[in-house]
């Protein structure tokens, strides 16, 4: 998922988080320019994460 922060707002992220970790997904990926901001969401819905930071087209 693209920058979802664009397109919904932070109560319609969590939602759709939500949905995702409670469905049958398998690995998801999300790309956002704030890390804290996704990292408060996936902390509020218990949901298992990893943030990989990419700069310069290179995980860091």
């Amino acid at each position: 998922l693209d920058d979802i922060f664009d397109k919904l707002d932070q109560t319609r992220v969590k939602h759709l988080l939500t949905l995702l970790l409670h469905g049958n997904f398998g690995q998801v990926f999300i790309t956002d320019t704030n890390e804290d901001r996704i990292k408060k969401i996936l902390d509020e819905i218990n949901s298992d994460y990893r943030i990989f930071t990419v700069s310069n087209g290179k995980i860091i």
